[in-house]
């Protein structure tokens, strides 16, 4: 957890830190210090290190993500972009450890966002949430599927839970029930969540079970059955591609080619700088709203 040891009139000899405790009970242990503010840790699937959100190593009024190893070590830089007002936060690792969900924000005029990045490239996070809602601190259920986290829409009568179905993304407004909703984390069999809720006058911690929701990406947002069952564009490299190649989806989207294609044996290669172009594709006007495409390459 982060604590801070002393205010600014005392002299934040130690800053506002990590520590960790025993779940049965003991002394708190200092992890990280100094004239920084590291918060919101959280661990890496095998126990062995820790992500944070910290100021350090920043000139701007900036926070970034850092990895401490907790056999030893000082922290290193993960995720930081040290420009005015730009933030990192809420890092968690998914069960298999390959990706990170965190939070985003850039200017105090933007939306909170979430993104995920590969924990081997977490410099190319991309963002999963729609920038006309704000959502922020994602957690990851316990079997990869979903990421819930605290967030804001149009219309919505405060502040609530959202659910994103991964990996298409659709994103749902969780019934928490009256009263502004935060703050949410998984039971270790993910069929549970617990969150806070203020519907008594204060904040308290409430739970409730976890029934998978219908996806609410938009009004425009397509059902599965329009996205999954029926391809809006094939294409077939049996014979080498002339000018064009022909759409088998029976949805009318022949490619175009420019450049070089190199082909063999019924494959081609892109290697060389060309590629296959649609100008105008149907099927794929899903209106103004988040959605995904999924392509199968054989």
């Amino acid at each position: 957890f982060q604590h801070i040891t002393t205010t600014a009139v005392q002299g934040i000899p130690d800053g506002c830190g990590i520590f960790l405790v025993p779940a049965a009970g003991g002394e708190p242990r200092r992890l990280t210090g100094g004239l920084v503010r590291d918060y919101v840790p959280t661990f890496s699937p095998d126990g062995q290190s820790l992500l944070f959100s910290s100021s350090r190593e920043a000139e701007n009024p900036s926070v970034g993500i850092f990895r401490l190893n907790l056999a030893g070590g000082e922290p290193q830089a993960v995720l930081a972009q040290d420009a005015a007002d730009t933030a990192f936060l809420e890092p968690d690792i998914s069960p298999d450890g390959r990706f990170i969900a965190h939070s985003f924000i850039a200017t105090f005029r933007a939306n909170w966002a979430v993104r995920l990045a590969r924990m081997g490239e977490p410099n190319e996070a991309f963002t999963i949430t729609d920038p006309s809602r704000a959502l922020y601190a994602p957690v990851w259920s316990p079997d990869g599927k979903w990421l819930c986290c605290t967030g804001y829409s149009d219309g919505d009568a405060g502040w609530g839970i959202y659910a994103i179905s991964l990996p298409d993304g659709a994103i749902s407004r969780l019934d928490t029930g009256p009263g502004n909703s935060r703050s949410p984390d998984w039971s270790p069999d993910g069929k549970r969540l617990v969150f806070e809720n203020n519907r008594s006058g204060s904040y308290q911690l409430y739970t409730m079970p976890f029934v998978p929701p219908v996806p609410t990406a938009g009004p425009d947002a397509p059902t599965p059955d329009e996205t999954r069952e029926k391809p809006v564009v094939r294409f077939s490299f049996d014979a080498k591609p002339g000018e064009t190649v022909d759409d088998l989806s029976g949805t009318g989207n022949s490619g175009r080619v420019t450049g070089s294609l190199d082909w063999q044996d019924g494959a081609i290669r892109f290697d060389g700088g060309g590629y296959v172009d649609i100008a105008s594709p149907e099927g794929l006007n899903f209106g103004t709203g988040p959605f995904t495409v999924s392509a199968d390459l054989t």
